[in-house]
């Protein structure tokens, strides 16, 4: 049977070589068992036909993503499995359940003066040897309590071990309907410190106690009950804590458990899952699930891991997956410096949070087992741990307070204000996406400050943050349409370029001002930065620079003169522009430019009329413009405003001719940056104005004094928080 069952997986791949996924060793996934997702479209019958085949059943179903859990017959492997199901034509993968753990267990040291990870003054922390942290390396959590403390309508899913639900400090934050899904499933450690686990039932069961002590510590980190005169304040002091255990005693599970729990966490409507654990495999069933979980408005925040090792070239996950409801959390310690043994990855890990010697909850069933790395001798109930396990929890409780403050925040929408608002530190450049520690306080003022309350979301209007690197999201389409409003005025030229023969193009051709106008006006409705941002405390500060721009500024020959062109000159007119610019950033996606410069361009006419054409324009600009990341090493930035002009043009010859004016007029413009050094950026820009100018002489001519302007600059900037996340922002 199982040699047919082999032909039957020989004939269905076509080749006599099937690629099966290199596992982290050979105990890093469930045996038994494989994880199965068939295309789209596929018939019941197609499905059931080749499991009878392969003697395979479904233990169980996703809803959400379609993904089967498959229990193998005892004589095929779960190598034989994926090579039959992988070159299935109608299997759109198939993969191990891979087995995740929980990033740390590292144990610990004392009550709220000890929780220097919420409010650090520089205290002496009780472990052993005490230890004292810098003033202000915290999240800001005294502050944040003064706008909110949580909300009892936010459940926060803690995917873990459980959680002690009969602790006095979680018992009133945790609710009942919370599930067991390891089962029957037992899990091992061998002498490698490798997790081995059997397949398990399935069923489960509804009691969800903590047997290992890691979920109940991060549960407490996230979500122990403030102001109750008894052990320590979580980051939420009202929440709902839905505990959802996946990993058994030894800190040992599987994703299949995980994809199981996030299906719980979807129906029960969750909006914040903590993923304290991880491993090195990629999952494709499991990041389905994150991405259900984003779909139904969850964020996801997962622990980077505690190998000291850069994510950037060996992820973990589920914390590495590029979804924009991921953030993936780094361990810091008391000095506002990456914690030794956490990961690290300015691509795949987004931010910091304290997550050394953490005192918190731990579960009556296992702390006098624990071992611990701060040595102290912690209230019963209660100890310190250590890892980006730790950290994690802070950052979902930060989450847990934007969504109190604004339930109708997306999860793209509370990482971008998460990440955006950290505290810039020196030690975290280069380590994580944001630069930054997680500042609780600065998230809250942040919604306000980027126009989220009572606005359409996102940091402003919904044009949002950009993702770098590998993690990059799209702009949203709002971008686009912004983009072709501003450019739009630039298709003028080109549209009269070639003579406009058709009249609807003339009529185009001559409305350059209601175009321009356009573009101004959408620029103006949907600008996501106003004066009112000035008022946001970030971490962002604001800065200052000058820029020097040399420029080519051009005509074409129907722009300049309406009656007289072909007198006068059958080419058209270019000058090069020299300007000096002003700019404020007061926050990272907005700016506001004032730019002098001046024109000057003199063409030899060489006709009966007229020797020579000369003209020349000084003026002065205002630009408010919108900043946004392109990559890491590179923003880009859009604008538009009002521009003085003076104005003086000579025809000289048989005919003279002198115009002069002064005229107001507006503008759009979009630009590149690049930083080259700390307080120099190199910048290239494109700048269409519109100002007419009529003389009232015998020519009756006209000159549109604006026109297109190409300029390259270098920019200096006064302060270095300008730059504090190589402009990506």
């Amino acid at each position: 049977m199982r040699s047919f069952r082999l032909l039957i997986a020989l004939i269905v791949s076509g080749t006599m070589a099937v690629p099966i996924p290199a596992a982290a060793s050979p105990t890093s996934y469930v045996p038994g068992e494989i994880l199965v997702k068939f295309k789209p479209g596929t018939p019941d019958e197609t499905i059931e036909r080749f499991a009878d085949r392969m003697k395979t059943t479904v233990k169980r179903k996703s809803d959400l993503t379609g993904v089967q859990r498959l229990s193998l017959p005892a004589d095929l492997s779960v190598e034989e499995a994926l090579s039959a199901y992988q070159n299935h034509p109608d299997v759109l993968y198939a993969e191990p359940n891979y087995i995740r753990r929980a990033s740390a267990t590292i144990p610990n040291d004392s009550f709220l003066n000890e929780q220097w990870g919420l409010h650090n003054t520089g205290q002496t922390v009780n472990a052993n040897p005490p230890f004292s942290g810098i003033a202000g390396a915290d999240i800001g959590a005294p502050k944040a309590w003064d706008i909110t403390t949580g909300s009892s309508q936010i459940i926060v899913a803690v995917i873990d071990s459980g959680v002690d639900y009969t602790h006095p400090d979680l018992s009133a934050n945790v609710l009942t309907n919370g599930w067991n899904f390891v089962g029957t499933q037992t899990c091992t450690l061998d002498a490698s410190n490798n997790c081995n686990c059997t397949a398990d039932d399935l069923n489960g069961n509804s009691d969800p106690m903590d047997d290992n002590g890691h979920g109940t510590h991060v549960a407490g980190i996230m979500g122990a009950e403030g102001n109750n005169s008894i052990g320590i304040a979580g980051v939420l002091w009202t929440a709902q804590i839905l505990p959802l255990k996946i990993l058994g005693a030894n800190g040992c599970g599987s994703a299949g458990d995980e994809i199981q729990a996030i299906d719980y966490a979807i129906n029960k409507g969750a909006k914040i899952i903590n993923a304290s654990f991880g491993g090195p495999d990629l999952s494709s069933s499991e990041e389905d699930a994150i991405r259900a979980a984003n779909t139904a408005g969850i964020v996801f925040v997962a622990a980077a891991g505690n190998e000291s090792s850069d994510n950037d070239k060996v992820p973990i996950y589920p914390a590495g997956y590029n979804l924009p409801n991921v953030i993936s959390v780094a361990a810091s310690d008391p000095d506002d410096q990456l914690a030794a043994f956490s990961n690290f990855g300015k691509n795949r890990v987004d931010i910091a949070a304290p997550g050394v010697c953490i005192l918190s909850t731990i579960s009556s069933q296992v702390a006098s087992e624990l071992s611990r790395s701060c040595p102290n001798s912690a209230p019963a109930g209660y100890d310190y741990l250590s890892g980006s396990s730790m950290a994690t929890p802070f950052v979902s409780g930060a989450a847990g307070l934007l969504l109190s403050q604004k339930p109708s925040l997306t999860p793209e929408e509370v990482r971008a204000i998460i990440l955006s608002t950290a505290d810039p530190k020196e030690g975290l450049k280069g380590r994580v996406a944001s630069a930054g520690r997680l500042n609780a306080f600065n998230a809250l003022r942040g919604i306000k400050g980027s126009g989220l309350i009572g606005g359409s979301g996102g940091c402003g209007f919904p044009m949002g943050m950009i993702r770098t690197s590998d993690r990059e999201s799209s702009p949203p389409i709002q971008n686009l349409l912004f983009l072709l409003g501003i450019f739009w005025p630039l298709l003028i030229p080109l549209i009269r370029k070639h003579r406009c023969h058709r009249r609807t193009l003339r009529i185009l051709a001559n409305r350059q001002s209601v175009a321009a106008a356009s573009g101004l006006l959408i620029l103006v409705i949907f600008w996501p930065s106003t004066a009112a941002a000035v008022e946001e405390v970030s971490s962002f500060q604001p800065v200052h620079s000058l820029g020097l721009k040399i420029g080519y500024h051009r005509y074409d020959k129907s722009e300049y003169l309406d009656t007289n062109s072909g007198l006068v000159s059958r080419g058209d007119l270019a000058g090069l522009s020299e300007e000096l610019e002003y700019e404020w950033r007061w926050r990272e996606d907005a700016g506001l430019s004032v730019t002098a410069g001046r024109y000057h361009s003199r063409t030899d006419l060489k006709n009966v009329c007229c020797n020579s054409l000369e003209f020349s324009t000084n003026y002065l600009l205002i630009t408010p413009k919108h900043y946004s990341s392109i990559q890491e090493w590179m923003e880009w930035y859009i604008g538009g405003g009002i521009g003085y002009y003076n104005f003086s043009r000579e025809i000289h010859g048989l005919l003279e001719d002198r115009l002069s004016a002064n005229v107001l007029g507006i503008h759009a413009v979009i630009g590149l940056d690049w930083p080259v050094l700390p307080w120099i950026s190199v910048f290239t820009e494109t700048r269409y104005a519109l100002a007419k100018v009529k003389s009232a002489d015998h020519f009756n001519d006209a000159l549109d004094v604006g026109g297109l302007n190409y300029s390259f600059g270098l920019r200096w900037r006064f302060s270095p928080a300008g730059l504090r996340k190589s402009t990506a922002y």
